[in-house]
């Protein structure tokens, strides 16, 4: 296996011409390559940022049209707190001798998704020596994880992961300065087909639905770690009303947006995702922790989330180090180091990139020591389910490592030192008010 990754950009204001000029000779290249030639699976996977439908159908078609080998999927990328001026394309090639990439797709709205995942579950069990699956849903509302439960149930040594589509472009919505959204901006951010311009990629363009892209082959070997890294703290709490299960009415019986009012004395403005997402609410599923973060709320004091949050669930608000979450990514790491891969992909939670501020390229940069080819991801919600464990997340970070072949033999090197993040500078409040809880 080999992992290619590109990136093509041009100024915001552009249209679409540059990005498919250059695109064009990038693809004539891979065309006319040994290793696109050569190799039995080609996948690609394409991630979009701030470009147009129109413009990311074009650039869908021009991939397909000069790469019918290939296998394509993707979506597109979280921008809304990204301070950019320019439309991108993220594009990562993977190179396979034996393996291959099945591309599954479901559209929405289903009826049942319980039912659709069990239906999906049976295809992936007729792929012989499927590996891993990595999934893209576009619509912030589907109730995904039943979806998941079922679509992983017999397939529990398999990795499932992925994520959500991401806002493509700054909605003017999301720039609102009043203290609450209303139940009709709330609509255009969770109805099934938005006016957010956000789409994904797989047997071909779509605007609202499920793709997944099954990995098979008899010598393919998947490593998929899932990192948290925030800490319960302080008093459990209850759900005690959910109409849904991506909105929270109460928690311990009181207007569900005055807990973070309570115990964190934030104020109900536009900044209110920013000041609780160093915060999340965590609980424990299948034995592992797993975090929510409400970004945004209604006038009624009501919480929306972008995975699924249930009625007579407990939880606690969590916090986090900054230099144990780097430290943890720098960890884990080396383990996928001595996995020995061949490309890595990694899916992580935009809130993460919120907390760790300008510090948040470290996070990466253990993993591109590794693969420096590996490409990552941007949603408002992860998709990971391995083992029994997990489903809908947020918060987290997944890394992805796959490998042709057996793990090569190495020497053993000594341990390296533990880097110190903030040596150098000021260390944030934060990370010392977290030193001192620990």
């Amino acid at each position: 296996m080999i992992q290619e990754t590109y990136k093509i950009s041009v100024a915001l204001e552009k249209d679409g011409t540059g990005i498919l000029q250059k695109l064009d000779i990038i693809l004539e290249n891979v065309r006319n390559s040994g290793a696109y030639q050569r190799a039995r699976g080609v996948y690609i996977k394409m991630l979009m940022a701030q470009v147009p439908l129109k413009e990311g159908e074009e650039i869908d078609k021009l991939v397909r049209e000069r790469l019918p080998k290939a296998a394509v999927a993707g979506m597109t990328q979280t921008v809304i707190f990204q301070e950019t001026r320019e439309k991108s394309v993220l594009m990562s090639i993977c190179y396979f001798e034996q393996a291959s990439v099945t591309i599954l797709y479901h559209e929405d709205p289903l009826e049942d998704y319980g039912e659709a995942g069990r239906e999906f579950g049976q295809r992936i069990a007729q792929i012989k020596d499927a590996k891993a699956v990595e999934m893209f849903c576009v619509a912030m509302n589907t109730d995904l994880s039943p979806f998941i439960m079922e679509l992983s149930r017999g397939h529990e040594e398999i990795p499932f992961y992925g994520s959500l589509a991401g806002m493509n472009r700054d909605p003017a919505l999301l720039e609102n300065t009043e203290k609450f959204f209303s139940q009709e901006q709330i609509g255009l951010l969770f109805k099934k087909r938005t006016d957010l311009e956000n789409y994904i990629l797989g047997d071909g363009f779509h605007m609202s639905g499920i793709v997944m892209a099954v990995f098979s082959g008899e010598d393919l070997h998947v490593q998929l770690d899932y990192l948290l890294g925030w800490k319960p703290l302080g008093k459990e709490m209850v759900i005690t009303e959910a109409p849904n299960t991506t909105c929270v009415s109460s928690i311990d019986g009181i207007p569900a947006v005055k807990i973070f009012q309570k115990y964190l004395n934030v104020p109900l403005s536009a900044c209110f995702l920013m000041n609780v997402c160093d915060f999340p609410m965590v609980m424990r599923r299948d034995g592992i922790l797993i975090a929510r973060t409400p970004p945004i709320f209604d006038e009624d004091g009501r919480l929306y989330f972008s995975a699924d949050i249930h009625e007579g669930e407990h939880f606690r608000l969590a916090y986090a180090n900054p230099q144990e979450l780097l430290l943890e990514s720098e960890n884990a790491s080396k383990k996928m180091q001595e996995f020995h891969p061949d490309g890595i992909f990694l899916v992580i939670c935009p809130n993460r990139t919120m907390f760790l501020k300008e510090d948040a390229h470290l996070e990466l940069a253990p993993y591109r020591r590794v693969c420096p080819q590996l490409i990552a991801s941007y949603g408002p919600g992860e998709i990971y389910r391995y083992r029994g464990k997990g489903g809908m997340l947020n918060s987290s970070l997944l890394a992805i490592g796959m490998r042709e072949g057996a793990c090569p033999e190495t020497p053993e090197e000594e341990p390296a030192k533990q880097p110190e993040f903030f040596s150098n500078r000021i260390i944030p409040l934060s990370a010392r008010l977290a030193a001192f809880l620990d």
